[in-house]
């Protein structure tokens, strides 16, 4: 798993959590523009945190970046914060998601400096970069007195391959997600055991995970305009349409090209996105292993949060 190959990732996201519950403690304290401003602050971070970096602190950066959005929109619906505030936010989240670095980026600056692709890396260097002095087979490999042959063996018959892989991915990941659904690699030919069993779903996942940050960007931004809507008439609209400041690339669901599903629940409502799959199961949250084939619920948010 990651946090066992890169024991970073778990540190990160503990830090980056604690600006974040600070701004729940706020809002339930009634500084919920203060808590506003945090998520924000929060939200930059994980925007530029892989900015130069390798695909280990890009997966973090979008663990941030969730976690801001969730605690974002709890402050929002939590009714605390003024017209202009919220008339604001919309455009102070469309710059920050623009600032993102680009997964075909950071799969380049991998290449360059410390990832598989670094050519002029030594065979140690390389198993390295694979978490090898962190993984109890690896270790045994490189103290085994033929390691250095072994390593220059896996470099040059895995190294295309792997590769190969990345390029797919970037070359992917610059398109929406309901255009690419159906050509992600689901096999990993020629990919070595390390490659396939911690790059390779690293790699499509993160594809899967790319779209449903993006539809909680966009999602975060309807829900501020939503609350807009609700102070000026006090009620939500009946159909997302009615809401102004909000462009139509906003409302467009990065799993189906359409528009995200939203629907009047009482005094409340239900804003999702059709998911993974790119059916409509009509809003209902799935747990468990059958997640991937339900909604994507952006807004209400689970009790727990």
């Amino acid at each position: 798993k990651p946090d066992q190959l890169y024991p970073e990732c778990s540190k990160l996201r503990y830090l980056s959590g604690l600006p974040v519950r600070q701004a729940v403690v706020q809002v339930r304290q009634g500084q919920s523009e203060a808590a506003s401003e945090a998520c924000l602050d929060m939200l930059e971070v994980g925007v530029k945190l892989p900015r130069g970096g390798s695909f280990i602190p890009y997966i973090c950066a979008l663990s941030i970046q969730a976690r801001a959005l969730r605690a974002l929109k709890y402050t929002i619906a939590h009714q605390g914060l003024s017209r202009g505030t919220l008339a604001a936010l919309p455009e102070r989240l469309r710059r920050l998601e623009a600032q993102q670095t680009p997964l075909r980026e950071v799969i380049a600056c991998d290449y360059q400096s410390n990832g598989p692709g670094a050519l002029e890396l030594t065979p140690s260097e390389f198993w390295e970069c694979l978490g090898g002095s962190r993984h109890p087979v690896f270790s045994t490999l490189l103290r085994l007195p033929g390691a250095g042959l072994v390593t220059r063996k896996f470099i040059a018959k895995r190294l295309p391959a792997l590769m190969k892989w990345d390029a797919e991915l970037a070359r992917l990941s610059m398109r929406p997600f309901y255009e690419i659904r159906d050509e992600i690699p689901s096999d990993t030919e020629g990919l070595s055991d390390v490659g396939s069993v911690v790059m390779a779903p690293l790699g499509t996942g993160v594809l899967r995970h790319q779209a449903t940050l993006q539809a909680n960007w966009r999602g975060t931004r309807i829900v501020a305009q939503l609350e807009l809507h609700r102070l000026r008439t006090g009620k939500y609209p009946a159909r997302l349409a009615a809401l102004t400041g909000l462009r139509a690339a906003d409302l467009q669901d990065p799993f189906s090209g359409k528009p995200l599903r939203y629907k009047q629940h009482g005094r409340d409502y239900v804003l999702y996105s059709v998911g993974e799959n790119g059916n409509d199961n009509g809003g209902k949250r799935v747990k468990g292993l059958e997640a991937p084939k339900g909604d994507l619920i952006i807004w209400p948010d689970p009790p727990s949060s």
